[in-house]
C-alpha cells in the first residue's frame, strides 16, 4: 500500500505541474511596451581596444544612425557616453531601442545635449548557466571602459560614463566598478534590466558562485557608484532612485509544503523517466543502433557496424575513447556519449535476457512433454539436486539483476549529462575558437564516472559478494545529503553523483565472495576433480584390456 501510494502522490503531482504549467503559458497578458522605430539604417561602428589580444572573440561597437555614422568613423564624441552591456546569450546589438530613441532627442534639441552609445560584443556566450567565462567578461569590460575614457580624453574632455546592463551584463558592470577602484571613479551610475543582483539563476557550476562571492567581498570595503535596478520589481526600484541606497538581501521564509510539492514533482518525474526507458530499452533497441550508426557516420558501412560489435565486446576500449574524448573536448560531451553507450549495453542484456528467457521456457515444456526425470538417488542425489535447483535459479535471474543493477547507473549518467549540457553548448559555441573548453567544470567528475564505468562494464557486475548492505546505507546518505547541500548549489551534484560511482565500483572489486557462492565454486570443482579422476580410470582400464589382448592373441 505504501509503496502505491509513493508512486501515485509523485505522478499526481507532476499533473498539477503540467496543469500550471500549461495554464501559466497559455495566459498572455496585454502588451504594454511601445515599439520604438528607426528613420536610418542602424550603423555599429567597431572600434579598436588596447589589449583585445587576449579575448579575440569580443568587441566593442558605437551606434549610429545616418550622417552620425560619419562622425563616429573619425572618432568624434561629443555627447555624454553610454556603454550597454548584454546579458546571457544576448546580443551587443539589443542597444538599438536605447540608442535610436536617445539620437532622436539628441536631435530634437539640435545636438546640444545628447548621448554617445556603446555596445559591448561578448559572443552572445550563455553566461548565465556556465560562469567560465565572467572573468574573462570582467576583464574585457574593463578594457572597454579605459578605452572609451581614452577616446573622451583625446579631445580634453573628462567625463564619466553611464553603464546600462541587462541580465547577466548588469552583474558584469556591478563587478568591474567594485572590484577596481581605478574604474570606479570614470562610472557615473549603473542602471541594470532584470539583472541577478543577488545570486544567479542557477548555479551549474562553482565559477558562479566564487564570481558572487568576490563581488559581495568587495563591496562590503569599496563602495561603488549608484545602482539603480529595473524590471525587477517596482517597489525595489522605487526605493533605490529615491533614496539612492542598496538594501541588504531580505531572507525570506519558504513554506515546508512548497518543498514537498517541489520533491514529490521531481519523484514523479523520475518515475516517468525510468517507465520511459524501460519502454526505449524493450521497443527501441534497434532504432537506437541505427541512430548510432548514423553519427557514426564512418565512410565504410562495415567499420561502423564492426565498432558498434566493439561497444558490446569490448566496453573497456569505448571507455578508454570516452576519457580521450574528455580530455580533448568537454567532458558533457563523453557523458553524453556514455549515456549512448550505456543505452545500448542495456538493450544488448534486454535482448540476452529475452533469448534465454524463451529458451528455458521451450526447453521446460521440452522436458515436460517429451523429456525423461532422472531420479537421484542417495545424499550425492540430493545434493546434486539441489545445487541443479539453485543453477536455475541463477540462470534464470542472472541477466535481469544485471539490467536492475545497472538501470539505476544509466539513470545517474543520463542526470550527470544534463547537469553539464551548458558546459557542452559552450564548447559548441567556441569551437571555432578553442577545441577544448577552458575552464571545464564537468571534467573531474566525468573523468571519475568514465574510469568507474570502465571498471563495471568490463567485470561481470553485479557480484554475488558482500556487502550491499553498507553500500545501500551509503547511498541513502549520499541521497540525503544531496537534498540538504545540492538544491542551491547545484554543482556539488556532479561531485556527490562521482563519489556514488566510485563507491560501487570499489565495492564490486574489493568485497569478498558470499559463503554459499564459495561453497558452490569448490563443490563444482570437486566434481570436476572427481570427474576426471573418473575418466582417468576408464581411460587406463581401457588401455590394460588392449595389453590382455595383445598378449592373448601373442
Amino acid at each position: 500500500m505504501l509503496f502505491r501510494l509513493l508512486i501515485v502522490l509523485p505522478v499526481l503531482a507532476v499533473a498539477l505541474f503540467l496543469y500550471g504549467a500549461i495554464v501559466s503559458i497559455g495566459y498572455i497578458e496585454e502588451n504594454r511596451c511601445r515599439m520604438t522605430y528607426m528613420f536610418e539604417h542602424p550603423q555599429y561602428t567597431r572600434l579598436p581596444v588596447q589589449g583585445n589580444e587576449r579575448f579575440p572573440k569580443y568587441g566593442l561597437y558605437a551606434y549610429s544612425e545616418g550622417f552620425v555614422t560619419q562622425r563616429v568613423q573619425q572618432r568624434l564624441f561629443t555627447g555624454a557616453p553610454v556603454l550597454f552591456v548584454p546579458g546571457s546569450g544576448g546580443s551587443y546589438k539589443q542597444v538599438r531601442s536605447l540608442a535610436s530613441v536617445a539620437l532622436r532627442k539628441g536631435l530634437d534639441n539640435n545636438w546640444q545635449a545628447h548621448l554617445d552609445y556603446f555596445s559591448v560584443d561578448l559572443n552572445e556566450e550563455l553566461s548565465g548557466v556556465y560562469g567560465g567565462y565572467l572573468q574573462d567578461q570582467t576583464d574585457f569590460l574593463d578594457l572597454c571602459i579605459q578605452e572609451i575614457t581614452r577616446l573622451y580624453g583625446a579631445r580634453g574632455r573628462t567625463t564619466r560614463l553611464f553603464i546600462v546592463g541587462h541580465s547577466v551584463g548588469g552583474k558584469l558592470a556591478q563587478a568591474v566598478v567594485g572590484a577596481r577602484t581605478s574604474i570606479g571613479r570614470h562610472v557615473a551610475g549603473i542602471v541594470t534590466l532584470s539583472a541577478p543582483v543577488d545570486k544567479p539563476v542557477a548555479l551549474f557550476d562553482h565559477y558562479h558562485y566564487s564570481f558572487y562571492d568576490r563581488i559581495e567581498q568587495a563591496s562590503l570595503t569599496k563602495p561603488g557608484p549608484l545602482l539603480m535596478l529595473l524590471a525587477t520589481g517596482s517597489l525595489t526600484a522605487k526605493f533605490l532612485a529615491l533614496f539612492k541606497a542598496i538594501p541588504p538581501t531580505e531572507t525570506v521564509a519558504t513554506p515546508l509544503a512548497v518543498s514537498i510539492l517541489v520533491h514529490l514533482v521531481a519523484l514523479g518525474v523520475l518515475v516517468l523517466a525510468t517507465l520511459a526507458l524501460w519502454g526505449a530499452i524493450a521497443f527501441c533497441a534497434n532504432f537506437a543502433h541505427k541512430i548510432i550508426l548514423r553519427l557514426i557516420a564512418l565512410p565504410i558501412p562495415v567499420m561502423s557496424s564492426t565498432f558498434l560489435s566493439c561497444i558490446h565486446k569490448f566496453p573497456l576500449a569505448i571507455a578508454v575513447l570516452l576519457v580521450a574524448i574528455a580530455l580533448t573536448a568537454c567532458g558533457g560531451v563523453s557523458l553524453l556519449c556514455a549515456a549512448a553507450v550505456y543505452f545500448v549495453l542495456l538493450s544488448k542484456a534486454y535482448e540476452d535476457y529475452l533469448e534465454n528467457f524463451v529458451f528455458n521456457t521451450a526447453r521446460k515444456i521440452a522436458a515436460r512433454l517429451f523429456g525423461a526425470r532422472e531420479r537421484p538417488h542417495g545424499e550425492g542425489g540430493r545434493a546434486g539436486r539441489k545445487r541443479n535447483r539453485r543453477r536455475t535459479a541463477n540462470e534464470t535471474g542472472d541477466e535481469l539483476m544485471v539490467i536492475n543493477f545497472h538501470l539505476p547507473l544509466f539513470l545517474l549518467v543520463i542526470l550527470l549529462a544534463l547537469l553539464n549540457v551548458p558546459s557542452v553548448i559552450t564548447w559548441a559555441k567556441n569551437y571555432h575558437y578553442a577545441n577544448t573548453l577552458q575552464p571545464d567544470p564537468s571534467l573531474v567528475p566525468a573523468l571519475a564516472v568514465l574510469v568507474c564505468l570502465a571498471v563495471l562494464w568490463q567485470l561481470n557486475t553485479p557480484r554475488n559478494v558482500c556487502g550491499y548492505e553498507l553500500l545501500s546505507a551509503l547511498l541513502v546518505i549520499g541521497a540525503f545529503v544531496s537534498v540538504l547541500y545540492c538544491q542551491v548549489h547545484v554543482y556539488r551534484l556532479n561531485y556527490l553523483l562521482a563519489l556514488v560511482f566510485v563507491a560501487i565500483t570499489v565495492h564490486q572489486i574489493i568485497a569478498p565472495k558470499r559463503r554459499e557462492v564459495r561453497e558452490e565454486e569448490e563443490e563444482e570443482e570437486a566434481e570436476a576433480g572427481d570427474g576426471k579422476e573418473a575418466v582417468e580410470g576408464v581411460e587406463q582400464a581401457e588401455h590394460e584390456e588392449e595389453e590382455t589382448g595383445d598378449k592373448k592373441a601373442n
